[in-house]
């Protein structure tokens, strides 16, 4: 399977992932709410990262439609029975942007063949 296909299968797969883990409805909404923040920072870092690597023509429309997942999900959010949060989509942008200045670092020394740090 050639890496361009790799790439976007593996993001699909962290995207369903995310979805699942934030639309699941719940019993009872969350006593606190606030400290997930980390968790979503990490999740949208891993979502853009393989992609954003592989396919660096592509960047703008990776963390564009990658924020609009993210808005889409806390939108939804207050229809399965959690919160719709601001701060929510703020650290998935943090993990956007993370995730692709990591990736962007991670191409430049890989092409120029000096990987290691």
């Amino acid at each position: 399977m050639e890496s361009k296909r790799i790439d976007f299968y593996f993001t699909f797969l962290v995207g369903f992932g995310i979805a699942y883990g934030t639309l699941f409805p719940l019993p009872e909404l969350p006593i606190n709410q606030n400290n997930d923040k980390l968790t979503h920072i990490i999740s949208f870092l891993i979502l853009v990262f393989p992609i954003s690597f592989l396919r660096q023509d592509k960047i703008i429309k990776v963390n564009f439609f990658s924020m609009i997942f993210g808005i889409g999900i806390e939108i939804i959010q207050p229809f399965v029975n959690r919160y719709g949060d601001i701060n929510d989509v703020i650290a998935n942008s943090i993990g956007i942007l993370i995730g692709t200045i990591l990736a962007k670092i991670f191409f430049k020394k890989i092409t120029r063949g000096s990987f290691l740090l």
